[in-house]
């Protein structure tokens, strides 16, 4: 997701109060009390959105200055990760990381040339999700914060009343923060639903859920963004975007130290659900190649002793001792990631086995090179499994 440049003074609250679960109260110095809870959205669908309710003391809030709802991202140095971390997490957890996450594409002036000890001066992202399952984490939870929903430019074309009210800004302490736009009304005791718009950032997500996102222009096919006024081309997920196959692109080109810093992510942190376990698993194994077969291809492929004990400890995590799940999903998920090579029309393509289309029909999405997908039964593949190594796929 990505952020705003908001300019003018913020309203910072000078209290936070929880009240009790989905709910917290907010009072500002001049006197202005607000409640943020969670409730059903009020966009179908959608589940459960932010709220706010304005108590007083005067009859209606118009906001003429900004008003600052918190912090979203980060409340600590764990929050903070680098490109290939975050490329990791997702991976493990399937995309879900990213619903939540921001990328940290400072613009403005900053107060400060770190946060929580990482240089700002990165290409970073803002995680709010556990590194053990990728769901939000309490801290997140308790702000409400993330529980706001998207207005995106077709609904509001559709539906005027759903005019976004709240967008994300950074601080110039580097912080992330929610605020509560200029020129907005809320009656006291009506509760009004918080919502903020994502930007194009967000739009490998909306594919994902199949969001519908713009107005069409003119021209076939571009879209254009009513809220931002960027145009972009229409689009269906991209599968060469995520997955297997895009977590092997990323890889043939980590560094060194990158591969260190995965390697280490996945000791410190390795996932608690047996199927992103096994994408862990089946990511070292990968790096393993990669550093046989590219990264060290100078030094014949003889890898350092430091890295080889940092692989191997890596893979002993999958399966666990004893685990039921863990051999179960070994079983069932022993095709997912492996590379096929097959005839397509006139040319022969690599690509790789994506996920499973049909669980119980053991019917297989796999994903090649050009961007192509198609479906296939177990036995249709059994002859086109193919380990072109790093640098031939």
């Amino acid at each position: 997701m990505s952020s705003n440049d908001v300019t003018g003074e913020w309203m910072v609250p000078d209290k936070f109060e929880k009240r009790e679960e989905g709910k917290r109260e907010l009072r500002f110095d001049n006197g202005d009390r607000l409640l943020l809870s969670i409730d059903k959205s009020l966009i179908p669908n959608s589940g459960r959105g932010l709220f706010l309710e304005y108590l007083g003391p005067r009859s209606q809030l118009y906001t003429t200055h900004l008003m600052d709802l918190g912090v979203y991202a980060p409340i600590d140095a764990q929050g903070i990760k680098k490109k290939n971390i975050m490329e990791l997490k997702n991976f493990l957890f399937e995309q879900h990381p990213s619903e939540w996450s921001y990328h940290a594409n400072f613009t403005g002036e900053k107060t400060k040339e770190n946060l929580f000890g990482v240089e700002l001066d990165q290409e970073l992202f803002y995680d709010v999700t556990k590194n053990s399952d990728g769901r939000l984490h309490e801290c997140a939870k308790s702000s409400l914060l993330p529980y706001a929903n998207e207005s995106t430019p077709e609904m509001q074309r559709r539906q005027r009343t759903l005019l976004p009210n709240m967008t994300p800004c950074f601080h110039k302490d580097g912080t992330l923060h929610y605020i509560i736009l200029k020129d907005r009304a809320f009656l006291k005791n009506e509760k009004t639903e918080l919502l903020v718009y994502y930007g194009k950032e967000y739009q490998d997500v909306r594919d994902r859920k199949e969001y519908e996102i713009s107005e069409v222009s003119q021209e076939k096919n571009i879209f254009i963004c009513v809220h931002c006024k960027h145009y972009w081309k229409s689009s269906n997920p991209d599968p060469l975007s995520e997955g297997y196959i895009s977590i092997r692109k990323s890889i043939s080109s980590f560094s060194e130290s990158q591969v260190y810093e995965v390697l280490q992510y996945c000791l410190l942190y390795p996932p608690e659900p047996s199927s992103a376990r096994r994408r862990m698993w089946w990511l070292v194994e990968q790096i393993r190649l990669y550093c046989h077969q590219l990264l060290y291809q100078q030094q014949n492929g003889v890898l350092p002793d430091l890295l080889l004990t940092k692989i191997e400890e890596a893979l002993l995590l999958y399966p666990r001792i004893n685990h039921a799940l863990d051999l179960q999903i070994r079983e069932r998920h022993q095709y997912l990631g492996e590379g096929v090579r097959m005839l397509r029309g006139d040319k022969w393509l690599n690509g790789f086995i994506e996920s499973f289309a049909d669980d119980s029909q053991n019917i297989y999405k796999v994903v090649f090179v050009n961007g192509d997908v198609d479906l296939f039964h177990e036995e249709e593949l059994e002859d086109c499994f193919f380990n072109g190594g790093y640098g031939a796929l």
